[in-house]
């Protein structure tokens, strides 16, 4: 929580944009402002409303650690102790290693759809040849 209230992104309230929050686990508060963080219910939970809420944030907090673990596993030098860079380029490191794992997401899910389309249109083609035959 130090970290984060020290950090731009807190002072200056640049992330997340209105109507978005950032999911937290229980070691942070639960904030609106200056940015939101949205955290599980303490224990003893008080109904099922609530326990419902933590199980859909467990379940969302899932999602994004196999996220950063994808991430890690494909841009080895996130897993090291320490980075071996000046820690003011941290940031812009870890930035480029997301851009290039989003473009590299996008560009095998676009190799991936064309080779379903040409699959596709082989067995289109196939099918033809039966029916003309």
């Amino acid at each position: 929580m130090r970290v984060l209230k020290n950090s731009t992104l807190y002072k200056e309230a640049l992330y997340p944009p209105p109507g978005y929050f950032i999911v937290g686990d229980g070691g942070y508060p639960c904030i609106v402002h200056p940015i939101t963080v949205v955290t599980p219910y303490r224990e003893p939970l008080q109904g099922r409303v609530q326990s419902r809420f933590n199980g859909c944030h467990a379940k969302a907090r899932s999602i994004i650690e196999r996220a950063f673990g994808i991430l890690k596993g494909r841009w080895r030098c996130l897993l090291s102790k320490a980075l071996e860079v000046n820690h003011t380029f941290v940031p812009a490191v870890v930035t480029a290693c997301c851009v290039l794992h989003n473009l590299s997401i996008t560009a095998d899910m676009t190799q991936l759809l064309e080779e379903e389309e040409e699959e596709q249109q082989e067995q289109q083609g196939e099918r033809g040849l039966h029916l003309v035959l």
